[in-house]
């Protein structure tokens, strides 16, 4: 039976999609170390999914922009993060290189191409995520033990880290999704809660950015309004001219609060050592692992910053293929004018600037989702 006789089934394969996507949040009950039901259900779906590939291949095309950018992904694990990781493993240029980090990326970028090539409903299987990511979180507020050291909510996770990552995706997901106005503000205003109550400052920094966001596209077309958006960037940089010794204390201060310490900050500036080594480990980093910190590089530690983490696994090719389709849809949503899109996505963006995301198969999803759901469409005047 060919993949275009297929289509009810897919149906129960997007929901077992989501709900193995949003499964991975829910890892109270892990079964040790990385591994827990989200994990086992996503290899299982990416297993069955692969063995409809391979009996299908002939049916199988290459078209649209989420296939040609997981493939883009694939060759990059394969050609470089695979190789370079083996070889630092084996060889022990770059100490704590991770060969079982390898799987993580593999899981990430195969879920997401056996979504591509099964042409998966991916706004279906965004809904169905983002319902069960409220189900696996709401109910375990009034919990004693669903909060981190009696004060960050974790939830149905017991990393509140993790949550913030799910929440800032979700908002992203929802953005993009066709539902009705209230049934978005109902969402919204849940996801706005919960980041209230995870006290994540890098979560919340996201969510501040996704508001403001949001209201300087909203107004910026105004003719009313675009004049004073320019008075205001005047005056601001008359003031930041006359106060830039005060503000760059502030800013440093308030990376620090973001960071949770000045640790974080020896991390990223460790982290970018590490980056920084030699020609080879600027284009295509040191493969799979944690490359930062606190002393010095290579002391096996993350740099807690998704820019700097993903500079030494994988290099300027790695940080293009993670942050150019974010970026390129933020301008594709802009000239939609679907501002609220656009906005999630730099809140997303300048949450990972303080978390280190990439390990999770809901960020590559969204990012999936997005390059899908930003097609160029004419605007109607």
């Amino acid at each position: 039976m060919g993949i275009l006789n297929l289509q009810s089934r897919l149906i129960k394969f997007e929901f077992i999609f989501a709900f193995a996507l949003a499964s991975i949040l829910f890892d109270r009950f892990r079964l040790g170390g990385r591994i827990g039901i989200g994990e086992i259900l996503i290899a299982l779906s990416v297993y069955v999914a692969s063995i409809i590939l391979l009996t299908n291949y002939k049916k199988i095309t290459i078209d649209g922009v989420g296939k040609k950018y997981v493939l883009a992904l694939i060759f990059f694990l394969f050609i470089c993060i695979i190789p370079n990781t083996i070889l630092t493993f084996t060889m022990d240029l770059y100490s704590k290189s991770s060969l079982t980090d390898i799987l993580a990326y593999g899981t990430c970028f195969f879920f997401i191409a056996s979504i591509a090539f099964l042409n998966l409903n991916h706004n279906a299987i965004a809904t169905i995520c983002l319902f069960m990511v409220c189900v696996f979180t709401l109910p375990f507020i009034g919990s004693g033990d669903a909060w981190y050291g009696d004060v960050r909510f974790s939830g149905g996770s017991d990393n509140p880290n993790r949550l913030a990552i799910y929440l800032l995706s979700s908002f992203a997901l929802l953005s993009q999704l066709k539902l009705n106005l209230s049934s978005k503000l109902v969402y919204a205003l849940v996801l706005t809660v919960l980041i209230y109550f995870t006290l994540s400052d890098a979560a919340r920094l996201g969510y501040i950015a996704m508001i403001l966001t949001f209201i300087f596209l909203a107004g910026c077309r105004s003719p009313y309004i675009l004049p004073i958006y320019l008075s205001i960037i005047v005056l601001l940089i008359f003031f930041i001219f006359l106060n830039f010794n005060a503000i760059i204390n502030f800013l440093v201060d308030l990376w620090y609060a973001a960071s949770t310490s000045s640790y974080r900050f020896n991390l990223i500036s460790t982290g970018i050592n590490a980056w920084l080594e030699n020609s080879f480990t600027f284009l295509i980093g040191h493969g799979s692992g944690s490359f930062a910190g606190f002393a010095g590089p290579y002391e096996g530690w993350e740099a807690h910053s998704t820019p700097v983490d993903i500079l030494t696994i994988g290099g300027i090719f790695g940080f293009a293929l993670f942050y150019g389709p974010l970026i390129y849809c933020i301008f594709e949503f802009i000239r939609q004018r679907n501002n609220f899109a656009a906005s999630c996505l730099v809140g997303l963006i300048i949450f990972s600037l303080f978390a280190f995301v990439a390990r999770h198969p809901i960020i590559w999803f969204v990012i999936y989702c997005s390059l899908m759901n930003c097609k160029i469409k004419e605007i109607k005047n």
